[in-house]
Protein backbone atom coordinates (compact mmCIF):
# COMPACT_ATOMS: atom_id res chain seq x y z
CA UNK A 1 0.00 0.00 0.00
CA UNK A 2 1.71 3.18 -0.88
CA UNK A 3 1.66 6.05 1.53
CA UNK A 4 2.27 9.26 0.04
CA UNK A 5 2.84 12.92 1.01
CA UNK A 6 4.63 16.35 -0.61
CA UNK A 7 7.11 17.45 1.54
CA UNK A 8 7.67 21.12 -0.23
CA UNK A 9 3.65 21.70 0.07
CA UNK A 10 1.57 21.80 3.13
CA UNK A 11 0.30 19.52 5.57
CA UNK A 12 -3.14 19.96 4.39
CA UNK A 13 -1.69 18.82 1.02
CA UNK A 14 0.16 15.32 2.85
CA UNK A 15 -3.36 14.50 4.77
CA UNK A 16 -5.33 15.37 1.43
CA UNK A 17 -3.01 12.65 -0.51
CA UNK A 18 -3.33 10.29 2.75
CA UNK A 19 -7.28 10.65 2.72
CA UNK A 20 -7.69 9.64 -0.84
CA UNK A 21 -5.89 6.21 -0.02
CA UNK A 22 -7.65 6.15 3.19
CA UNK A 23 -10.93 6.15 1.37
CA UNK A 24 -10.68 3.64 -0.94
CA UNK A 25 -13.43 1.03 0.06
CA UNK A 26 -12.16 -2.01 -2.24
CA UNK A 27 -8.84 -3.42 -2.94
CA UNK A 28 -9.60 -2.50 -6.73
CA UNK A 29 -10.61 1.31 -5.82
CA UNK A 30 -6.94 0.77 -3.81
CA UNK A 31 -5.01 0.16 -6.28
CA UNK A 32 -6.75 2.41 -8.83
CA UNK A 33 -5.60 4.98 -6.73
CA UNK A 34 -2.11 4.11 -5.97
CA UNK A 35 -1.78 4.31 -9.61
CA UNK A 36 -2.86 7.42 -9.75
CA UNK A 37 -0.84 8.79 -7.27
CA UNK A 38 2.49 6.99 -8.64
CA UNK A 39 1.37 9.10 -11.69
CA UNK A 40 0.63 12.66 -9.91
CA UNK A 41 3.95 11.08 -8.02
CA UNK A 42 6.03 11.01 -11.19
CA UNK A 43 4.90 14.59 -12.77
CA UNK A 44 5.26 16.41 -9.55
CA UNK A 45 9.08 17.17 -10.06
CA UNK A 46 11.36 17.60 -6.83
CA UNK A 47 9.78 17.54 -3.20
CA UNK A 48 8.05 14.49 -3.41
CA UNK A 49 8.38 11.81 -0.90
CA UNK A 50 6.71 8.20 -1.62
CA UNK A 51 6.62 5.26 0.52
CA UNK A 52 5.44 1.92 -0.88
CA UNK A 53 5.11 -0.97 1.60
CA UNK A 54 5.38 -4.44 0.51
CA UNK A 55 2.16 -7.45 0.98
CA UNK A 56 0.68 -6.87 4.24
CA UNK A 57 0.76 -9.60 7.15
CA UNK A 58 -2.94 -9.13 8.01
CA UNK A 59 -4.11 -11.74 4.73
CA UNK A 60 -2.14 -14.26 6.76
CA UNK A 61 -5.32 -14.50 9.45
CA UNK A 62 -7.65 -15.12 6.68
CA UNK A 63 -5.10 -18.06 5.16
CA UNK A 64 -4.28 -19.29 8.69
CA UNK A 65 -8.50 -19.67 9.00
CA UNK A 66 -8.56 -21.20 5.71
CA UNK A 67 -5.97 -23.77 6.62
CA UNK A 68 -7.17 -24.41 10.07
CA UNK A 69 -10.78 -25.64 8.40
CA UNK A 70 -8.67 -27.60 5.58
CA UNK A 71 -5.67 -28.34 6.64
CA UNK A 72 -3.67 -27.22 3.16
CA UNK A 73 -2.25 -23.75 2.48
CA UNK A 74 -3.08 -23.45 -1.34
CA UNK A 75 -1.05 -21.05 -3.18
CA UNK A 76 -0.85 -19.05 -6.50
CA UNK A 77 2.89 -18.43 -5.88
CA UNK A 78 5.57 -20.92 -5.94
CA UNK A 79 6.74 -22.56 -2.47
CA UNK A 80 10.11 -21.60 -2.82
CA UNK A 81 9.24 -17.87 -3.73
CA UNK A 82 10.30 -15.41 -1.09
CA UNK A 83 8.05 -11.92 -1.26
CA UNK A 84 8.35 -9.16 1.10
CA UNK A 85 5.69 -8.92 3.55
CA UNK A 86 5.08 -6.26 6.53
CA UNK A 87 2.62 -5.50 9.00
CA UNK A 88 0.49 -2.42 9.64
CA UNK A 89 1.89 -1.83 12.63
CA UNK A 90 5.81 -0.97 11.01
CA UNK A 91 3.90 0.20 7.93
CA UNK A 92 2.48 3.18 10.04
CA UNK A 93 5.20 3.37 12.07
CA UNK A 94 7.51 3.65 9.19
CA UNK A 95 5.38 6.09 7.56
CA UNK A 96 5.31 8.63 10.52
CA UNK A 97 8.75 8.49 10.67
CA UNK A 98 9.26 9.69 6.95
CA UNK A 99 6.93 12.29 7.65
CA UNK A 100 8.67 13.42 10.83
CA UNK A 101 11.75 13.64 9.21
CA UNK A 102 10.63 16.81 7.02
CA UNK A 103 11.93 17.62 3.42
CA UNK A 104 14.32 15.93 2.13
CA UNK A 105 13.66 15.87 -1.19
CA UNK A 106 12.81 13.46 -3.93
CA UNK A 107 12.89 10.37 -2.47
CA UNK A 108 11.15 6.39 -2.18
CA UNK A 109 10.75 4.36 0.89
CA UNK A 110 10.05 0.97 0.07
CA UNK A 111 8.49 -0.74 3.37
CA UNK A 112 9.12 -4.65 4.34
CA UNK A 113 9.47 -6.58 7.61
CA UNK A 114 12.34 -8.12 9.18
CA UNK A 115 12.61 -10.85 6.49
CA UNK A 116 10.79 -11.64 3.13
CA UNK A 117 8.92 -15.08 3.43
CA UNK A 118 7.79 -17.64 1.01
CA UNK A 119 4.93 -19.96 0.80
CA UNK A 120 6.65 -22.77 2.42
CA UNK A 121 7.84 -20.42 5.37
CA UNK A 122 3.82 -19.30 5.50
CA UNK A 123 2.75 -22.53 5.89
CA UNK A 124 5.51 -23.37 8.44
CA UNK A 125 4.30 -20.11 10.90
CA UNK A 126 0.64 -20.93 10.35
CA UNK A 127 1.64 -24.89 11.58
CA UNK A 128 3.05 -23.28 14.53
CA UNK A 129 0.91 -21.59 15.59
CA UNK A 130 -2.35 -24.17 15.09
CA UNK A 131 -0.08 -26.85 16.41
CA UNK A 132 -0.65 -29.30 13.32
CA UNK A 133 0.78 -29.52 10.27
CA UNK A 134 -0.55 -27.77 7.27
CA UNK A 135 0.56 -28.59 3.55
CA UNK A 136 1.48 -26.30 0.98
CA UNK A 137 -0.95 -26.71 -2.43
CA UNK A 138 0.57 -25.44 -5.18
CA UNK A 139 -1.97 -24.01 -7.31
CA UNK A 140 -1.78 -23.30 -11.54
CA UNK A 141 -2.27 -20.32 -12.79
CA UNK A 142 -5.33 -21.54 -14.63
CA UNK A 143 -6.88 -22.16 -11.59
CA UNK A 144 -7.12 -18.20 -10.22
CA UNK A 145 -10.08 -17.04 -12.30
CA UNK A 146 -12.39 -20.30 -11.98
CA UNK A 147 -10.82 -20.03 -8.07
CA UNK A 148 -11.78 -16.08 -7.66
CA UNK A 149 -15.26 -16.47 -9.89
CA UNK A 150 -16.37 -19.15 -7.75
CA UNK A 151 -16.26 -16.72 -4.44
CA UNK A 152 -18.86 -14.43 -6.49
CA UNK A 153 -15.77 -12.31 -7.44
CA UNK A 154 -16.51 -10.88 -11.42
CA UNK A 155 -14.16 -12.75 -14.01
CA UNK A 156 -12.86 -9.32 -14.97
CA UNK A 157 -11.73 -8.62 -11.72
CA UNK A 158 -10.70 -12.37 -11.30
CA UNK A 159 -8.63 -11.86 -14.71
CA UNK A 160 -6.86 -8.92 -12.80
CA UNK A 161 -5.53 -11.50 -9.77
CA UNK A 162 -4.69 -13.65 -12.43
CA UNK A 163 -2.53 -11.18 -14.27
CA UNK A 164 -0.39 -9.93 -10.56
CA UNK A 165 0.41 -13.30 -9.70
CA UNK A 166 1.63 -13.80 -13.28
CA UNK A 167 3.92 -10.69 -12.60
CA UNK A 168 4.56 -12.19 -9.20
CA UNK A 169 5.66 -15.09 -10.60
CA UNK A 170 7.87 -13.08 -13.55
CA UNK A 171 9.38 -10.74 -11.03
CA UNK A 172 7.46 -7.96 -12.23
CA UNK A 173 5.67 -6.89 -9.37
CA UNK A 174 8.16 -5.50 -7.24
CA UNK A 175 10.00 -2.78 -5.56
CA UNK A 176 11.38 -0.42 -7.82
CA UNK A 177 14.89 -0.47 -6.50
CA UNK A 178 17.71 1.75 -7.70
CA UNK A 179 17.65 5.05 -5.51
CA UNK A 180 14.70 4.18 -3.26
CA UNK A 181 15.59 3.74 0.63
CA UNK A 182 14.66 0.00 1.59
CA UNK A 183 13.21 0.03 5.20
CA UNK A 184 12.52 -3.01 7.12
CA UNK A 185 10.02 -3.01 10.24
CA UNK A 186 10.33 -5.58 13.35
CA UNK A 187 7.29 -7.51 13.41
CA UNK A 188 7.47 -10.56 12.25
CA UNK A 189 4.58 -12.62 10.88
CA UNK A 190 4.05 -14.88 13.92
CA UNK A 191 3.63 -11.92 15.85
CA UNK A 192 0.75 -10.11 13.57
CA UNK A 193 -0.69 -13.80 13.43
CA UNK A 194 -0.90 -13.96 17.15
CA UNK A 195 -1.89 -10.22 17.22
CA UNK A 196 -4.88 -10.68 14.77
CA UNK A 197 -5.90 -13.57 16.40
CA UNK A 198 -6.48 -13.27 19.75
Amino acid sequence: MPVVCQTDAQRETRALWLERLLAAQTALELVQTALQLGQERDGAGRGLEAATAAHEQRILVQLAQAAKRDGVLPSFIPGGLALPMVSTTDIGSLAAEALLDGPRGERVLELSGPRDLTPQDIAAVISKLLARTIQLVEAPLEAVVPTFTSFGISSDIAELFRQMYEGIRAGRVSFEGGKAEARRGSTSAEETLRQLSK
